[in-house]
């Protein structure tokens, strides 16, 4: 895979292993989840709101046998949403509001399905059912995972303190020093991401 933000992106030279030539491909899957060239999110989401709407099927299915509310939005919690927040930390930051717009429908889905006729809005399905949005959540994720990282050996993989870098001490030395972005691409991806999302809740 060539990583590149050009529209008429150059041909990479060719590489070869063993005399065979790698195909270059517009995208790859590492570890379940799915890197494209252009670093966005749409094959990653796509496959996500897919894939948790096959099993949204399988929840409206056991609506049918009368199940409490509660079991089937443990069902859901259990076996629907983790498809949704796979590997969030790498790409929450990436996401454009249709992508998140689209992940958010489908817990409205399952929302409409758990309270059938008692729906009355997703809201009041969030409030009745213990639930929050999946937007929110996916907040809460990433914050525990960028708490985990300052506690972990994978520690220099966030910033450090600004008075470390500065050795001053100030109202706000305490707080991870934010990395420059001279992009939003930049800006907008996972390490500045969580850095301020540390500065913002811990800091």
């Amino acid at each position: 895979m060539h990583v590149t933000f050009a529209r008429n992106p150059p041909l990479p030279p060719p590489l070869r292993i063993n005399e065979t030539e790698l195909v270059v491909v517009p995208s790859l899957k590492v570890l379940g989840l799915h890197i494209q060239s252009d670093l966005h999110w749409d094959i990653q989401v796509n496959g996500m709101a897919a894939k948790a709407g096959r099993k949204l099927f399988l929840l409206k299915r056991l609506k049918k046998f009368n199940l409490p509310q509660g079991d089937l939005v443990a069902i859901y919690i259990g076996y629907v949403r983790p498809i949704l927040e796979y590997a969030v930390p790498v790409w929450n930051s990436g996401l454009t509001k249709h992508q998140s717009d689209l992940l958010e429908r489908l817990q409205k889905r399952a929302c409409r399905t758990i309270m059938g006729s008692s729906y009355n809005g997703y809201s009041h399905a969030l409030e009745h059912l213990g639930l929050s949005t999946l937007a929110t959540r996916r907040e809460q994720l990433c914050l525990k995972f960028a708490r985990s990282l300052l506690d972990s050996e994978f520690r220099d993989w966030l910033p450090p303190p600004r008075t470390q870098i500065t050795g001053r001490v100030t109202r706000n030395s305490h707080k991870l020093n934010c990395p420059k972005a001279r992009t939003n691409r930049y800006l907008n991806s996972s390490i500045p991401y969580l850095t301020r999302l540390i500065n913002r809740y811990d800091q």
